[in-house]
């Protein structure tokens, strides 16, 4: 049996200093028996914990991540059918799972992103992960940092708001919010 091994390496030229860094995402089959391989699956609690393990944040904002994850992975998945109201999937939680949001923390980490846009922040889960990664490259480099998220739907919106609140100090300098011209307001 053949698996696909994705792998992200930084690329560095040699003669020439690229900013901002690049980033190649590569695809390895590998190939082995399957019978030498027990198969785990990790329970949500363990994906999230494994997640945060790799995210340097208060324990407050840590614990906001634990519940807002949570809560993302509990929901049923979102399945249109013709019998269902396109406003049936407006008020679900949308969220990037929990590995990927590690992902995205630490490349915006190893890139030294000071700042980011976020099309479609939904409840504002990876939003966090944004900020947290944008504040602490910005208080390496001693420069502001600024992260500038936007929501269609106003009541994903209003969530997102309420958790960027609850996440780390609560600042909301360098946060801005961006939502259609019937619903623009900056927060600041």
């Amino acid at each position: 049996m053949t698996l696909t091994c994705h792998m992200i390496r930084h690329i560095k030229a040699h003669s020439m200093d690229l900013s901002p860094p690049l980033f190649l995402i590569q695809s390895i089959p590998i190939t082995y028996d399957s019978q030498s391989i027990s198969t785990h699956v990790m329970s949500d609690q363990d994906r999230i914990e494994q997640a945060l393990a790799s995210v340097v944040a208060a324990p407050a904002t840590l614990q906001l991540l634990r519940e807002l994850h949570s809560e993302a992975l509990a929901e049923p998945a979102y399945v249109s059918t013709d019998s269902q109201p396109v406003s049936a999937a407006l008020d679900r939680f949308v969220a990037l799972e929990p590995e990927k949001c590690a992902i995205v923390y630490l490349l915006l980490r190893a890139s030294g992103a000071t700042n980011i846009v976020e099309a479609g922040t939904s409840f504002g889960v990876s939003t966090i992960y944004l900020a947290l990664a944008a504040k602490q490259n910005a208080l390496l480099k001693n420069v502001s940092a600024k992260v500038i998220a936007t929501e269609n739907e106003s009541t994903k919106a209003i969530r997102a708001q309420e958790n960027w609140k609850r996440s780390d100090s609560g600042d909301d300098s360098g946060r801005h919010w961006l939502f259609p011209p019937s619903r623009s307001f900056s927060l600041g």
